[in-house]
């Protein structure tokens, strides 16, 4: 198909692209599938923080400490206005409104679209450009609740002082926004009837990413039989990860039950020095290997993903998994169940300790046929959740006729 016009999209990211998480996994995905947009009539080109000041994610040492240094600032100063004012200052809004200005001082021309990834950055560009027709993108990689996330982070958020600030945001937001995307249709839901927003202006994109030959490389156990369970859990070490929740129901199994699990904890964040602690009380074997590019390698090593979060959106860690052929243990949240089949190719638990324990123990007496588990994870990642199907559904709906805001 030859198309006549191009349709243009600038993606505005607030964000470094390789860092480890799972916005900026979806920015660079699409960031690097530029020449198959334009080749369905799309000219996407992405803005972030890189441009400006690149950084390097690899050392880990180096982020651990920056984390600890993060995690002894949070538990000081975030139950008190004026420190959660200051952090949301220096970890959130100052970033939003330096990309938002350079943006707006560097671009050519106005784009069709302009499309942003969280509320902030959407927030400062309404309020900082000038009269345009750029029709406004915002997809929230959350449950639907758009502040929900950053209560983890900030309980005094949820205190009356910060209802103003919250409001004005959201209002400013959702009034002018034009399509709200979602990485999950459950969440989409939630957002519509909390929110009394219309259906027809959002939508929902599952998260993809790239197929490779990591099936292959796994050296797949029997389907029966007594023997230790290998866990692996992927993601930034912190509350809302909810890593030390894993912990603390491998603490609640009898010893000799918690010997017979190995949890491999890939990532690194703020809580890995309590992580590293508590894991000391454990009989369990837990292996802290940090930030890598080389998750694969861990993955394929492992019998069953594990991801216990508290607030999701759509995990690509969960999606990398289920690439590899892993069966899939996670909490009934967000889009979580539209990965995971209960039963089928794995498990759903509430975020409840007990609950969790009482699955692995569950695990452990009827040792449930995780090859083939697996194997279904797999079917349902080619099904649905490649970088392909990602891909030929953005192109849709960048081209498709924009609704209007009355």
């Amino acid at each position: 198909m030859i198309f006549q016009t191009m349709k243009t999209v600038d993606i505005i990211y607030a964000g470094w692209v390789n860092a480890p998480n799972g916005a900026s996994t979806f920015v660079k995905e699409l960031k690097k599938a530029e020449e198959i947009f334009r080749l369905n009539g799309i000219k996407l080109s992405v803005f972030s923080k890189d441009k400006f000041y690149p950084r390097s994610f690899e050392n880990s040492r180096s982020i651990q400490k920056k984390g600890l240094f993060k995690s002894k600032l949070l538990s000081l100063i975030r139950h008190s206005y004026i420190g959660t004012t200051f952090l949301l200052y220096i970890l959130y809004l100052r970033h939003a409104k330096f990309i938002v200005r350079k943006y707006l001082n560097r671009r050519e021309k106005e784009s069709d679209i302009v499309y942003f990834q969280e509320l902030f950055t959407c927030y400062y560009y309404i309020k900082y450009r000038k009269k345009s027709n750029s029709k406004i993108y915002l997809t929230l990689h959350n449950d639907g609740d758009v502040w929900s996330m950053l209560y983890l982070q900030f309980p005094m958020m949820k205190s009356f002082l910060f209802k103003k600030f919250k409001e004005d945001l959201t209002n400013t937001v959702l009034s002018n926004v034009n399509k709200i995307g979602f990485v999950a249709n459950t969440p989409r839901s939630y957002f519509c009837k909390l929110h009394s927003f219309p259906e027809e202006r959002t939508f929902y994109v599952y998260n993809g990413i790239p197929d490779n030959n990591i099936i292959n490389q796994r050296n797949l156990k029997s389907s029966k039989g007594e023997g230790n369970i290998h866990l692996i859990c992927v993601g930034t070490l912190c509350e809302r990860k909810n890593q030390i929740g894993i912990l603390k129901s491998l603490a609640l199994l009898p010893v000799e039950k918690q010997q017979r699990f190995t949890l491999t904890l890939v990532g690194d964040g703020e809580m890995r020095q309590q992580l590293e602690e508590y894991a000391q009380q454990l009989s369990s074997k837990i292996n802290f290997i940090g930030n890598t590019k080389n998750v694969d390698n861990y993955l394929i090593q492992a019998d069953c993903f594990i991801l216990f979060s508290k607030n999701e959106g759509l995990p690509i860690s969960i999606i990398e998994a289920m690439r590899a052929g892993l069966p899939i243990i996670s909490t009934k949240i967000a889009g979580i169940p539209e990965l995971v089949e209960d039963g089928k190719n794995g498990y759903l638990v509430e975020p409840n300790t007990e609950e969790l324990a009482n699955l692995l123990l569950k695990i452990l007496k009827e040792y449930p046929d995780l090859k083939q588990m697996g194997k279904k994870s797999r079917k349902l990642f080619e099904q649905k959740f490649t970088k392909e199907k990602m891909l030929h559904t953005y192109c849709k709906e960048f081209r498709i006729k924009r609704y209007c805001i009355c």
